[in-house]
């Protein structure tokens, strides 16, 4: 009962594969196609939790996957029951905050050093192309996966 989850002030901790800079996550599936493990009733106990944390670290395979991502590639976990999210670069209390601060936070708080800039430069051209409450530019998102899949990271490459 969600009522009594509410007075208990229960406090989920769940993980993911990726977050995005909106904060909704994904948990289950790699690139969005490859199921690595069952969602578990994640969402379930994220919405209805009085606090609800995504704990994950900022990077994979030595730093050539940011697990912070402009758009997930699979969503488990929407953005609207997350609460903090906590890398071991810190902590992005989200709570109050609209998408474009939200993006902010998670970029500044949780996000690792070789990918800010990267995150920071989509996030302002999402911004200015598309506006919007929620902004996305799924071509260039999505590009990362592609970049990972062809290049073995995710870093842009500097030219």
């Amino acid at each position: 009962n969600a009522e009594t989850i509410a007075r208990m002030g229960l406090i989920t901790l769940n993980t993911g594969i990726e977050i995005d800079v909106y904060g909704n996550v994904n948990s289950s599936h790699i690139s969005g196609s490859r199921v690595v493990n069952g969602i578990g009733g994640g969402a379930n106990f994220a919405q209805n939790a009085g606090l609800s944390v995504i704990l994950l670290p900022s990077t994979g395979k030595s730093g050539a996957i940011s697990t912070i991502v402009p758009m997930v590639s699979h969503q488990d976990i929407c953005e609207h029951d997350v609460d903090v999210i906590i890398t071991e670069h810190g902590v992005a209390d989200l709570r109050g905050l609209d998408d474009t601060e939200r993006a902010d936070a998670i970029i500044r708080h949780c996000t690792a050093g070789a990918y800010q800039a990267q995150l920071e430069a989509y996030v302002q051209k999402a911004r200015t192309t598309c506006g919007g409450h929620h902004p996305q530019l799924p071509q260039e998102a999505f590009a990362w996966h592609r970049r990972l899949a062809e290049q073995g990271s995710m870093l842009e490459t500097q030219s």
